[in-house]
């Protein structure tokens, strides 16, 4: 029997250091997320799934199957998108409460930051005459919108609770008669009762920064510093119903509406618009395209 026992006492001190540093490997893999659901799922390429509008009417072409995008946009706190004025049609004159929006994004980070906004024709870096830190990350970590001005800026919805945590999230507003409305992850966050004012000629719109002078917790041009995915704008106000049903196709959903989609850059790879419209974003400074990015998102 001690002759037997010799030779496998011999191969576990050979062999035992590689099993135990193999088991480590696996063990770290699995907490970086490489074998959970969405990476071990098929990934969306850029450009898969497009809107096609007809005079027949307008529909979705291509693999529209909400595969995970195989890249997002990772913003690095000096850098950002600028999106075509026309996608938003914000009245130049007067004020007006027959205005309909639906502006759609996924993000993540852990800082604040603007994720949307409009000002008076100001790059980033000037001093704007007029601006609206349109959907922002306060000091708090607690997301506030006003989609566009309404005249002071205490006209804002707040969350809650704050969303700075490292996890994705899916934020929709909207505005309809008067009325604008906040969802988080599918969820009604609140309204309120206000008319949409001009205050320029031309306006221009980005996504990764705002300048917030003068907002409440904010201050100058805030960058975001995070990922972004998916950004869809319609020119309606999306129903409760398919606030939702967008919600549930998760990080990589196609549009809910296509009749009414007037922008989609899915941002997998680049910042061109899919709606069928041509309203391609332009990037600027510190914005790339990441693989990994599952890490905090769990499918709704």
């Amino acid at each position: 029997m001690p002759f037997r026992s010799q030779p496998a006492m011999e191969y576990l001190m050979t062999y035992g250091w590689a099993v135990l540093a193999i088991a480590i490997v696996i063990i770290a893999l699995f907490q970086l997320g490489v074998f959970n659901g969405t990476n071990l799922s098929s990934h969306a390429s850029a450009g898969a799934c497009q809107a096609v509008h007809t005079a027949a009417g307008s529909s979705l072409a291509g693999q529209c199957n909400n595969q995970p995008p195989q890249f997002v946009a990772q913003f690095n706190g000096n850098g950002y998108l600028l999106l075509p004025s026309a996608t938003f049609n914000y009245p130049t004159s007067g004020s007006t409460n027959s205005y309909f929006l639906t502006f759609s994004a996924w993000f993540k980070t852990s800082e604040s930051g603007a994720i949307f906004a409009q000002d008076d024709n100001v790059m980033p870096g000037g001093a704007p005459g007029g601006w609206v830190p349109a959907i922002y990350l306060d000091s708090n970590g607690f997301i506030r919108s006003s989609v566009f001005w309404h005249g002071s800026t205490s006209s804002q919805l707040v969350t809650p609770v704050s969303y700075n945590n490292s996890n994705w999230h899916q934020l929709v507003d909207t505005y309809s008669n008067g009325v604008e409305s906040l969802y988080l992850d599918g969820q009604f966050v609140g309204s309120q009762s206000t008319s949409e004012e001009s205050y320029n000629n031309q306006y221009l719109y980005f996504i990764g920064t705002g300048y917030a002078t003068s907002w409440p917790y904010a201050n100058g041009w805030m960058y975001f510093n995070g990922m972004v995915s998916n950004l869809q704008v319609y020119n309606t106000s999306l129903s409760p119903t398919e606030i939702t049903a967008l919600y549930q196709e998760g990080i990589g959903g196609s549009p809910i509406d296509p009749t009414h989609i007037v922008g989609w850059w899915p941002l997998n790879g680049n910042a061109q618009d899919y709606s069928g419209n041509n309203n391609n974003g332009a990037v600027v400074g510190g914005v790339s395209y990441t693989s990994t990015w599952a890490s905090g998102y769990a499918s709704p």
